[in-house]
């Protein structure tokens, strides 16, 4: 239930609220080390959007 509340807030996100929800979450990863995870996210929200608008 929270993981579709999560999903269909990321996919009702207009394309400037997208880039900063990405922007920050780029921003609050430690900068010296490599980081996959937030690699990872921004992936799982572009996937996110791109299934979520083609259903539209």
């Amino acid at each position: 239930m929270e993981r579709r509340k999560i999903i269909d807030y990321i996919a009702a996100l207009d394309d400037g609220e997208y880039r900063t929800l990405l922007s920050e979450a780029r921003n609050t990863a430690p900068p010296p080390r490599p980081r996959p995870g937030v690699d990872r996210l921004a992936q799982a929200f572009d996937d996110i959007r791109t299934a979520e608008q083609g259903r539209k």
